[in-house]
């Protein structure tokens, strides 16, 4: 029953990335990490499961533009940028809006599968995909694609995305409160942990209700 209904989902158009998506968000494991572009949604999923013994939760906010920086420079054209940056910066924005270079680069490492060697270059990408899904629409679903499926995400995030022993960053919400609209928390990493403590569950669901977040709009099918 579960491949039957997945078969609905997909057609003769429905490329690989596209059909990895929609098995990674019905049930199926696959290499994508699916994320979200909705902080209401990262809540939900965050304060989803209930545990009385867990003090905090967590929201992982990784930074798109960081990500594609380093996603570009590598895996395309390994460095190549002016004096002031300013081309990787102006190709950045492109990948940002369109992402079809980035869904075509997934592609290609998916359809080479077989020929791919174990010491292919890591790194993450991206990906922002156009749907009709309405699950995915509605989660405002993205996904990180590990570029060496020979190793596993973390090895494909960590070694594109920081120097050897450097950690992600972490904040506590009551914390975030207090910076300013300028503050540069964001900018320059690619990825922040966000604390948030299990007592504000209350609050939180409150929050998601009066932003029609619910287990129906998350799960409209």
């Amino acid at each position: 029953m579960a491949i039957k209904n997945f078969k609905r989902l997909v057609n003769s158009n429905t490329d690989d990335v596209a059909t990895l998506a929609l098995i990674q968000h019905y049930g199926g494991k696959t290499r994508l990490l699916d994320v979200t572009n909705s902080l209401f949604v990262a809540l939900y999923f965050a304060f989803e499961e209930y545990d009385i013994n867990k003090k905090s939760k967590a929201i992982w906010c990784f930074n798109k533009r960081v990500l594609l920086k380093n996603f570009y420079s590598r895996i395309f054209y390994n460095d190549i940028e002016d004096d002031n940056g300013d081309y990787i910066d102006e190709k950045i924005n492109d990948l940002i809006v369109s992402n079809e270079e980035c869904i075509s680069k997934a592609n290609e490492i998916i359809s080479n599968y077989d020929n791919l060697e174990k010491e292919q270059q890591l790194g993450i990408i991206p990906l922002l995909l156009p749907s009709g899904n309405e699950r995915i629409n509605s989660q405002n679903a993205a996904f990180l694609f590990p570029c060496n499926i020979h190793r596993s995400f973390l090895e494909n995030f960590y070694h594109s995305q920081y120097s050897e022993g450097e950690k992600p960053r972490e904040i506590k919400i009551k914390n975030i409160m207090k910076l300013k609209d300028d503050s540069n928390l964001f900018d320059d990493v690619p990825l922040v942990k966000i604390i948030i403590p299990t007592k504000l569950r209350g609050l939180v669901e409150n929050i998601l209700v009066h932003a029609n977040i619910t287990p129906f709009s998350i799960y409209p099918d």
